[in-house]
């Protein structure tokens, strides 16, 4: 909006911007073109709480312009770029009396997710939200409560934390136990569903997330913002990789096909982005579906133009690793750069990413994981720790119904006992698990079992 010589009255500044909000809402809604939604920004800035205030330009006028404009900063992933404005507010709002506590609350949780997609999850980030969360229990506010626990859940599990990313799973539980809402319940079921799966309860996991799928299922909400998950989309992801870990590769590749074409038909790019980086390229990378992990990676990769940055360096990291996985020359550089949940999934992947502390976190905490990860860690210590530990890894795989996982750990005892010229104790080790499998035969691992049993 261009510069006037002369400023307007309060009233014609009000209905100025009043008019302003309303017709960019008017254009956001209608998915206009021609009203992107960064111009909408940039007409309703609060100078106010940015050090430009006037006689006319109050503190309270720039905190009414911040509350009204947030929704569009959301929309647009603008909370980053937009900080040095939320936090001058809520330093406001603390010293306001009576406390505006809806602003107080809206401005929590927008901080939050700017620290986080800005810097990762962090103690701090989950401080403000549990801050935000008691505000909204205070006030009554069920759907920003459900909200921000689903919040919390999320960074909980990205963080590594399994047992809080449960807690607070099962807390979103509880607090829609009476919502009737179909949207309301596909997320609660799939919430429970990754918690299980990320500790290891693969069973109870992929009956929670059938629940979530299960049909009538609802449809997309109108508008999601950049930060948002579309539940549907999300369910699918979930399902194709408990449906692996449980040695259903095939059923797995179905889902995934499925969450693409659910995310592509929503439009959601963060959905998509999301699904893609936690599910479908792991699931292609362990079957060996290079040709697939390839296409999953320039999807995400595409539809990161349209949303968060990481996004198009996760799935930059998956091209460069694919392109690597023959020669073995993978970036491990980046390890630190990675959050703990990814640290998790690469280590899966390829045991070069496993890093130096794979002993300790195979044990730290039972997780979805802890069984490949003692069976990288077995690879690297004596032969008499090393059988210990795949026997305790075969042991707590079976008891996760982590069939995927079994597979792998009798390989590496069967090529143990080979090495030794053991072929009967070979055998006995790895072809019990292999006849478990009624699918998915011409996946990596099980290609390779049956060469194993082929030669013995």
């Amino acid at each position: 909006m261009p510069e006037r010589s002369t400023r307007p009255s309060v009233r014609s500044r009000d209905t100025s911007r009043s008019n302003v909000r309303a017709t960019v809402t008017q254009q956001m809604t209608r998915g206009s073109t021609g009203w992107p939604a960064a111009r909408a920004i940039s007409i309703v800035r609060a100078p106010a709480l940015s050090g430009q205030s006037s006689t006319r330009r109050t503190p309270i006028g720039g905190l009414a312009l911040i509350s009204k404009t947030l929704p569009f900063w959301m929309l647009a992933s603008r909370l980053i770029e937009h900080r040095e404005y939320l936090e001058p507010a809520l330093a406001l709002v603390a010293e306001l009396r009576p406390r505006r506590k809806a602003d107080e609350l809206a401005l929590e949780v927008a901080i939050a997710l700017a620290q986080y997609y800005s810097g990762g999850p962090t103690n701090d980030i989950i401080t403000r939200l549990r801050r935000a969360l008691a505000l909204a229990r205070k006030q009554d506010a069920k759907a920003h409560e459900l909200n921000i626990l689903w919040m919390l859940y999320g960074i909980s599990g990205n963080a590594g934390n399994y047992q809080a990313e449960m807690d607070f799973a099962r807390q979103f539980d509880v607090a829609c136990s009476e919502s009737g809402e179909r949207q309301t319940r596909t997320r609660r079921h799939r919430l429970l569903a990754r918690a299980h799966s990320d500790e290891g309860e693969q069973r109870i996991a992929l009956k929670e997330i059938e629940r979530a799928l299960h049909p009538p299922l609802p449809r997309a909400p109108a508008q999601l913002d950049a930060y948002s998950i579309e539940d549907v989309t999300a369910a699918l992801a979930i399902r194709s990789r408990i449906l692996w870990i449980m040695g259903r590769a095939d059923d797995a590749m179905i889902a995934a096909e499925e969450c693409v074409a659910r995310g592509l038909a929503v439009d959601h790019a963060q959905s998509i982005c999301w699904s893609i980086a936690f599910n479908l390229c792991p699931v292609a990378i362990w079957s060996g579906d290079f040709a697939n992990a390839n296409r999953f990676a320039a999807l995400a990769i595409a539809q990161s133009e349209k949303t968060l940055e990481h996004w198009n360096e996760w799935a930059h990291l998956y091209q460069v690793a694919l392109e690597h996985a023959q020669d073995g020359n993978m970036p491990v550089h980046l390890l630190h750069r990675m959050i703990p949940a990814q640290k998790d999934i690469f280590a899966t992947l390829w045991p070069a990413f496993a890093g130096d502390d794979i002993s300790a976190r195979a044990v730290k905490q039972t997780s979805w994981c802890s069984a490949e990860l003692m069976r990288l860690a077995a690879a690297r210590a004596d032969a008499v720790v090393g059988l210990r530990l795949l026997q305790q890894a075969d042991l707590l795989a079976k008891q996760q119904d982590a069939l995927a996982w079994r597979l792998r750990i009798a390989i590496s005892l069967a090529e143990r006992h080979v090495a030794r010229d053991e072929r009967l104790k070979a055998r006995g080790a790895l072809a019990p698990v292999y006849d478990c499998f009624k699918q998915g035969l011409k996946t990596r691992d099980l290609r390779i079992a049956a060469e194993i049993l082929d030669t013995i």
